[in-house]
């Protein structure tokens, strides 16, 4: 028995795809790719190619400063937890600061929203690029910041991450660690 297998097609395709881009987009196309806004500026859209590139620059400056630590200390939350050592001398407790496992997670997770953030507006980039540079050859209309501005407006996206974690009021993130729990 043979059976047709048919191309499941959507209601209504984008031309101006990221796929599309990928495979039909022009050298500097796919050099916004790596270099964001490139497209842009070759069609003279110099402030959407500067606000890309210095998008991208930015994420690239608090990755290396901050996000590959948070997102590293992100499985464990950290080691050690504050421990008090009694000082005969001064006869009290003293006690080691430990890791915060509650910033850790914070941190981590808020990294994680900024990484997503940065790839859908990276997978934007690449697909205005490709938009700009298809309405060019067809000598069509390119968009002015301002307009683009307009339409950005009139399009909402959400996403939600959700995680479970062991909490309870006894709980201080001083003194104990937190765990992630459902997740074992």
């Amino acid at each position: 028995m043979k059976f047709n297998k048919k191309k499941k097609m959507k209601e209504f395709q984008d031309p101006y795809s990221f796929a599309n881009a990928v495979t039909e987009g022009d050298s500097m196309t796919k050099l916004s790719m790596i270099i964001m806004g490139a497209g842009h500026f070759k069609h003279k859209q110099f402030i959407k190619g500067a606000l890309f590139l210095l998008f991208e620059l930015a994420f690239i400056l608090f990755m290396v400063t901050n996000g590959f630590y948070n997102l590293a200390k992100l499985p464990g939350l950290g080691e050690a937890a504050q421990e008090g050592v009694w000082n005969e001398a001064k006869g009290i407790y003293e006690y080691s600061a430990g890791d915060n496992s509650l910033v850790i997670l914070l941190y981590g997770i808020a990294t994680i929203f900024l990484l997503i953030g940065f790839i859908l507006v990276w997978r934007s980039c690449v697909k205005s690029s490709y938009k700009s540079q298809k309405l060019a050859s067809e000598g069509k209309h390119l968009n002015t910041f301002k307009e683009d501005i307009a339409s950005l407006f009139d399009e909402n996206l959400a996403g939600l991450l959700l995680t479970s974690t062991r909490y309870s009021y006894f709980h201080n993130p001083a003194t104990c660690l937190y765990d992630f729990h459902g997740l074992h």
